[in-house]
């Protein structure tokens, strides 16, 4: 019973990547990916089908605009908790599977990057309302759930308190779309447990760490927060069969094509540098203060910079 063999490999080997030594210190019992929530409803009327590719993604934001009825087509999240997500749109967008080349240097700033930033910030405004500059989490379900923006990005997460907001025949959900040359690059955010190394009790830990490890313990606990098991017994559940949004995000991590983008949390300084840098910086290009050129240019100065400063101090 929860054992390490029945954990989906790509979630374990992602945990892996976050560590100097490549070990495994953490069980992962629940992960989620981003996907663009929508009104169904607001589809329906509109004659629009989910957005399969970033081409449909952005023409049914603007179809599905109508500022006269303050209905607009896209929440845009720009205050606390942007940058997490802008990163994950731009890497879908670009497919660029790394977050340095070989070399240690930033490609956060690749052209295929840029030219997605000067879409995504152009919808601020004209598709968004005009409050999203400020936007977090709550402020962004919250126009969606009201009827004024049709689709939001977000993880599974927010599937309950989406379907309690609209009820489940106006909610639904579609995976991002792969890059327009066809490739698949996700974020997938675990969280789990961990036994202390000094614990006065090594069997009660490794004990209770199996138990909520398990497919019961598992469904149970994924069911209650909206996100997606790692327990392989556990995706066949009811709860995951009838969720098609977890089902999707399955099959992508199941497929040897997908990339897991390397995001760079291990840094000491990478928290600070989104709060203090990177979230007050994105308001700036949305308000017209900064180009997205100067924006990512500055990311990866930055980050490379951190990365520098790393690499050094684990050489010590």
């Amino acid at each position: 019973m929860g054992r390490q063999d029945k954990i989906i490999p790509s979630v374990i080997n992602f945990i892996r990547t976050l560590v100097p030594d490549k070990k495994l210190y953490m069980m992962p019992t629940t992960h989620y990916m981003d996907l663009f929530w929508y009104r169904a409803d607001m589809f329906k009327q509109a004659g629009l089908n989910p957005p399969e590719t970033w081409d449909d993604f952005f023409k049914d934001v603007e179809k599905l605009t109508d500022t006269g009825k303050n209905q607009f087509g896209y929440s845009m999240r720009g205050g606390t908790g942007s940058i997490n997500q802008l990163t994950t749109v731009m890497y879908s967008y670009s497919g660029i599977p790394n977050y340095f080349d070989q070399n240690g240097k930033s490609i956060v700033n690749d052209p295929k990057n840029v030219e997605f930033l000067k879409k995504y910030a152009g919808l601020y405004k004209k598709n968004t309302p005009t409050s999203d500059i400020t936007n977090g989490y709550k402020e962004m379900v919250a126009e969606f759930g009201s009827g004024a923006t049709a689709i939001m990005q977000h993880n599974f997460g927010s599937y309950n308190d989406n379907v309690k907001a609209l009820g489940e025949d106006k909610l639904a959900g579609v995976l991002l779309p792969k890059s327009p040359d066809g490739k698949q690059v996700v974020i997938t955010q675990p969280n789990g447990y961990s036994i202390f190394k000094n614990t006065k009790h090594p069997e009660a830990a490794f004990k209770l760490l199996s138990f909520l490890a398990s497919s019961e313990m598992q469904t149970y606990w994924n069911q209650n927060i909206g996100q997606m098991p790692t327990n392989q017994d556990s995706m066949n559940s009811d709860y995951v069969k009838n969720a098609k949004h977890l089902q999707e995000g399955s099959k992508i991590l199941a497929d040897s094509n997908t990339k897991v983008l390397d995001v760079p949390v291990y840094l000491s300084d990478y928290a600070g540098l989104v709060t203090q840098q990177l979230e007050p910086n994105f308001q700036k290009v949305l308000s017209g203060n900064m180009t997205p050129e100067e924006f990512l240019n500055s990311w990866a100065k930055s980050i490379e910079k951190s990365k520098q400063d790393y690499d050094k101090m684990m050489k010590k």
